[in-house]
């Protein structure tokens, strides 16, 4: 015989194996052929040569043959029927005929995601230890060279099963939708993949928060009023989605506007149900929701989670224009003005961690540029400023000087402290990012 057929043969003589276990010790020989194929067809052959060898008069075969049979391979048991002879039949040693359950797995997949849109998927499992224990000791007693382990036969058979079933595709680096088998505890869990959604909001009202606060948006109670709110519920109410968190390219306080062309953001929408939405029509939800609040421009649906982590990163470099108007306890000098406007051009700024932030940021110095900067007088103590700016920049406290924590500072300048200061963002720079 050949060497893969008394290969085989040495281990059927002393294990009981289904004909998926038998052919995955040779996968890697063939092409087009199921690991079930492949061990049925090696069965078949061993089972017509040692038929050959019986009517030639060796009857010590029946034993080889019983071998065979006892995996319940038909054929075999046929052969051993017709003479008369009976085999106890036996689970396979490695499975344990583990591959039985995964039509009835597939059935339950079927209908656990027939609620879910997607359009990509993958399919990992977890199997019982002994499963794998039993596996590398034949890989190893019998040093097969051409075999493949049992997770990743699983994981083809099921994934092509559903993908037919489906009429989807397989991705194997970043599907919408993973599912996990557990074959021990007969379990199944679905992972969806969030849903990205890129965009810009404007703030146009004071007196907001960014952050809806811990816990983010959920469907399940409505947050405080917020930026976060206002754009991710009526997101999740179009994704069917569980949580949607808002990642923002920086923050603004509360009593600051956001104009413009708005700032850079990514919602990330956790178990969404629903992939395929009308952006256009978020658009106008978020704006009705929020009352003219709020909204939203530029929305697209990337795909790239690592997004979010650069969107951040890049806050603190992506230049932004400031509109303050600031009232001062003094009147203020027109021609200081020009000379503000000399001292701000293409200059470093020290700046300590601001007083109002200590509570939550380390203290530290930070060095922060400032491009260029406006003056016009609006009445005898009242200026407009348009500052240009490094992202990362507390914009109020290069007004007011922090005590001398940020410098230069505009009041130290002008030698006069500010009464009152309306901050809006009215530019921040298009982050070279979004696929």
């Amino acid at each position: 015989m050949y060497p893969i057929l008394n290969e085989a043969l040495r281990i059927l003589q002393k294990y009981s194996l289904c004909c998926s276990c038998l052919g995955r010790a040779f996968a890697m020989l063939g092409r087009g052929l199921t690991n079930e194929e492949r061990g049925r067809a090696i069965k078949l052959v061993l089972t017509m040569q040692l038929h050959r060898k019986l009517l030639e008069g060796n009857v010590e075969t029946l034993e080889l043959i019983k071998c065979i049979a006892r995996s319940s391979f038909e054929p075999a048991l046929l052969l051993l029927e017709k003479y008369g002879v009976s085999v106890e039949t036996s689970k396979c040693f490695i499975c344990s005929n583990i591959f039985e359950k995964l039509e009835d797995f597939v059935s339950r997949v079927l209908k656990a995601v027939k609620d879910i849109e997607f359009n990509t998927l993958l399919v990992g499992c977890k199997i019982p230890t002994d499963i794998t224990i039993k596996e590398e000791k034949i890989r190893e007693e019998f040093s097969l060279k051409f075999s493949e382990n049992i997770k990743r036969e699983i994981n083809r058979r099921v994934g092509k099963a559903l993908c037919s079933s489906l009429n989807k595709a397989y991705d194997p680096k970043a599907p919408d939708l993973t599912i996990l088998l557990d074959l021990g505890e007969n379990t199944i869990e679905l992972i969806i993949k969030p849903l990205l959604i890129y965009g810009r909001y404007r703030k146009l009202v004071r007196g907001i928060p960014q952050s809806a606060g811990r816990g983010n948006v959920t469907s399940e109670t409505k947050s405080r009023e917020s930026i976060e709110e206002y754009i991710c519920r009526p997101i999740l109410n179009v994704t069917h989605g569980k949580r949607a968190i808002l990642h923002a390219s920086g923050r603004e306080d509360v009593d600051v506007r956001v104009l413009g062309r708005g700032r850079p953001f990514v919602v990330e929408v956790k178990d969404p149900l629903v992939r395929s939405i009308d952006l256009s029509l978020v658009k106008k939800k978020v704006s009705e929701y929020s009352e003219g609040k709020v909204d939203v421009e530029g929305l697209r649906i990337v795909d790239q989670r690592k997004i979010i982590s650069r969107i951040k990163a890049l806050s603190q470099h992506l230049n932004k224009t400031y509109r303050a108007v600031v009232e001062f306890e003094e009147i203020v000098d027109e021609k200081m003005l020009e000379v503000l406007e000399k001292k701000f051009e293409n200059v470093l700024v020290r700046q300590r961690t601001p007083t109002r932030v200590l509570y939550r940021r380390k203290d530290k110095v930070r060095n922060k540029m400032v491009y260029s900067l406006r003056a016009r007088s609006l009445n005898e103590n009242t200026i407009e400023l348009i500052i240009k700016c490094q992202g990362g920049l507390y914009v109020k406290e290069l007004i007011t000087g922090d005590s001398g924590r940020t410098s230069p500072s505009i009041a130290e300048i002008l030698g006069s402290q500010p009464k009152k200061i309306e901050l809006d963002i009215i530019d921040i720079e298009e982050p070279f990012l979004i696929t």
